[in-house]
């Protein structure tokens, strides 16, 4: 006999890596998480369709960690072939230069941002202060914290702009234990656009390359992931 369950808000601590992720080839919407609770009060983390009460969608909720675990082996043994590992690297480097050329843009525009409010600073010490001086501190402060922020990004990106380091980590991502949720979420986040969904098979679409891997769903494994919300 079928179980039924109602829908509620999930705990602010579960992670759903595949939020906004997941769409529905029924209602052409993206699944958002959900939590469902059996009679006795059980409870089943998942991705649903919010559709209209006057429009349901015909498709079944689907089971946070058996979605989660499947993408990750997807994305780790059908997209991080060696063939792509190797056209990865080679995008490295060829971004590398870009992002040299970028951070010496941005330390520039740092340093100008410094000596301005040096400046100001010392015009303020000296008892020269109006509103016109303290909009403008405040306006540099928020250009140095951007830029702070995306020379912060860009030194962080370089670590993976050269040929070898992309091969190393790619290798790495290739070979983490996707039954663990921190590397779903590793190799989700790094690999994965979207996925779609209908009753048969998920397709998986990946950030690069516009690649996309569809995989058939057996029958065995509906019961596993499938829930019937009633």
């Amino acid at each position: 006999m079928s179980k039924s369950y109602r829908s509620r808000k999930p705990k602010h601590n579960v992670k759903f890596p595949l939020e906004d992720r997941i769409f529905c080839e029924y209602c052409h919407k993206f699944m958002q998480k959900d939590s469902l609770v059996d009679e006795d009060g059980n409870i089943t983390y998942c991705y649903s369709c919010k559709s209209d009460e006057d429009q349901p969608c015909s498709n079944k909720s689907v089971r946070k960690e058996w979605i989660e675990r499947k993408v990750a082996e997807i994305t780790a043994e059908s997209f991080l072939t060696d063939e792509n590992i190797r056209r990865l690297a080679d995008i490295a480097d060829q971004d590398k230069e870009e992002l040299e050329a970028e951070k010496t843009v941005c330390q520039s525009q740092l340093e100008e941002v410094d000596a301005e409010m040096r400046d100001i600073v010392d015009d303020m010490t000296k008892g020269v202060v109006s509103d016109t001086k303290r909009d403008r501190l405040n306006d540099l402060e928020t250009q140095k914290s951007e830029l702070q922020k995306r020379l912060n990004k860009l030194e962080f990106e370089m670590r993976f702009a050269s040929s070898e380091n992309m091969t190393l980590i790619l290798n790495d991502f290739k070979s983490l234990d996707v039954t663990e949720l921190k590397n779903q979420i590793l190799l989700i986040k790094a690999f994965v656009d979207y996925i779609t969904m209908r009753d048969e098979a998920i397709t998986v679409y990946f950030t690069y390359f516009s690649e996309c891997v569809e995989v058939p769903i057996p029958i065995e494994e509906r019961a596993e992931f499938e829930i019937d919300v009633i």
